[in-house]
């Protein structure tokens, strides 16, 4: 059986016919979500904060996970999520971020320990 889930990225409004048509031949009921297209921090901003954090953590003393888990908390909002029928506030994961929100991220940690970030290029990632 086919995997009736698909994706598509629409721009400016522009529905593809493909889109329509899949839509049109579908049988039974189906739930259509539309949602902002992100491009999410990529595997090589993984890498460079990654890199930043060992710096700071020589200069500083600190943990990279320590590091990680305080910045995250400190300049990123927390999720919530219910569980057992109850809500609790969790800590935001940078992975969620897209790719202005992780620059943007850099930055407030730059501004908090003083530590500059490094040049992308000399890192070799």
């Amino acid at each position: 059986m086919n995997n009736p889930n698909r994706q598509w990225i629409i721009t400016d409004g522009k529905i593809p016919d493909i889109v329509i048509n899949f839509i049109r031949n579908q049988k039974g009921k189906y739930k259509l979500i539309l949602e902002k297209y992100k491009i999410t921090r990529t595997l090589r901003q993984n890498s460079y904060y990654w890199a930043y954090l060992t710096i700071i953590s020589k200069d500083l003393g600190d943990d990279p996970n320590s590091l990680h888990e305080y910045f995250k908390r400190k300049h990123l909002p927390p999720r919530f999520i219910s569980a057992l029928g109850k809500e609790i506030k969790i800590p935001a994961s940078t992975t969620r971020l897209d790719k202005m929100e992780f620059i943007d991220y850099i930055a407030a940690i730059e501004l908090e320990c003083g530590v500059p970030s490094p040049n992308p290029e000399e890192l070799y990632l």
